[in-house]
């Protein structure tokens, strides 16, 4: 998987966001073609998307995190990644569109939100 990255933009850069968090994606590389704001997981066995949700909710805070930081550059993200290391198979890919993020965002709002109002956050 990784012999097909043609290009890395960041690689474990902070990213941050006006609604008052800071990420660290794993990467934002070429891939096949696009850019692709990556995020890499271990495991010992392979997983299902039904069980990552939080993966997809991160991945889509630093996505538009990212979007806000690099916009003097037009760098726009043209796919997510979770890509899951396995130690006896190959790596198991989750591929997000920006349909996908966007999604995973609203639901990461109402999740920020939510955190914020707990600790009392005036914004």
């Amino acid at each position: 998987m990784l012999a097909q990255v043609e290009s890395a933009l960041l690689v474990e850069g902070a990213v941050w966001h006006s609604d008052g968090f800071v990420g660290f994606p794993d990467a934002l590389v070429q891939y096949d073609g696009q850019l692709c704001l990556c995020d890499w997981k271990t495991a010992r066995k392979p997983k299902q998307a039904a069980w990552i949700g939080d993966y997809f909710l991160q991945l889509a805070a630093y996505w538009r995190a990212a979007e806000q930081v690099y916009a003097d550059q037009g760098i726009q993200v043209q796919r997510g990644l979770i890509a899951i290391a396995l130690a006896d198979a190959p790596a198991q890919t989750f591929w997000l569109t920006p349909a996908d993020l966007d999604h995973y965002w609203t639901a990461f709002q109402r999740r920020l939100a939510q955190y914020q109002a707990r600790r009392g956050y005036l914004g």
